[in-house]
C-alpha cells in the first residue's frame, strides 16, 4: 500500500474514532495535509546548506506526488538537490533496507549523512543504521530513545549552525 494510502486509511480510523465521520471535513483535512506549509526557517537553512556544499535530499515515505506538490506547496522547489523516496523501494523507514538504498544511491558512507528529523522514531532509525543524526525537537519534548545517539536542536537555525561546525571540523 503506498503512503498517500497508509495516510488516508490512519485519517478515516482517527475520525471514526472521534466520531466525526464527516466526509466533508475528511476530505477538507486530506487536502490540508497535502498543502502543509514550512517552518519559516527552512527555506534559509536549505539555502545555508548550499552554501557550505553540502547537498540536500529530502528523504520520506511519502508517495513522488504527495512529495513534489508538497514542495511546491512550502515553496520549496528548487531548494533541494535530490528526492529519495522509500515508495521506490516497496519498504517503509525504519527499515535499514531504505537508509542503505540513500547510502548506496549517493554513493556515501553512512557516516558522511547528517540526517534531519523532528520524528524521534524516524531519528532512531537512521542512527541506528550509522547516519549522524540532527533531531528537530522544535516543540521540546522528552527523548523519546535517550540511548539513541543524535544532537538534539530546536529548529534549523540551529541545525545548520551545528552542521556548519561539523562540516568545518570534518575537513
Amino acid at each position: 500500500m503506498d503512503f498517500w494510502e497508509i495516510t488516508r486509511e490512519a485519517l478515516n480510523v482517527a475520525l471514526a474514532t472521534s466520531g466525526h465521520n464527516d466526509p466533508g471535513l475528511r476530505t477538507a483535512l486530506l487536502e490540508a495535509y497535502r498543502k502543509l506549509d514550512a517552518y519559516p526557517d527552512v527555506p534559509a537553512a536549505l539555502v545555508g546548506y548550499r552554501a557550505l556544499g553540502i547537498r540536500t535530499v529530502l528523504f520520506s515515505n511519502a508517495t513522488p506526488p504527495m512529495l513534489t506538490t508538497a514542495l511546491a506547496a512550502a515553496g520549496l522547489t528548487g531548494l533541494v538537490d535530490r528526492i529519495f523516496t522509500a515508495d521506490d523501494q516497496g519498504i517503509y523507514k525504519p527499515s535499514p533496507r531504505v537508509y542503505a538504498a540513500v547510502t548506496e544511491s549517493l554513493g556515501v558512507t553512512p557516516a558522511d549523512v547528517i540526517f534531519h528529523s523532528s520524528n524521534a522514531w524516524d531519528a532512531a532509525g537512521a542512527a541506528a543504521f550509522g547516519w549522524r543524526v540532527l533531531w528537530i525537537n522544535r516543540a521540546g519534548r522528552p527523548r523519546e530513545y535517550p540511548w539513541v545517539p543524535m544532537t538534539e536542536v530546536v529548529d534549523l537555525h540551529a541545525a545548520l549552525v551545528t552542521t556548519r561546525g561539523n562540516a568545518a571540523s570534518d575537513r
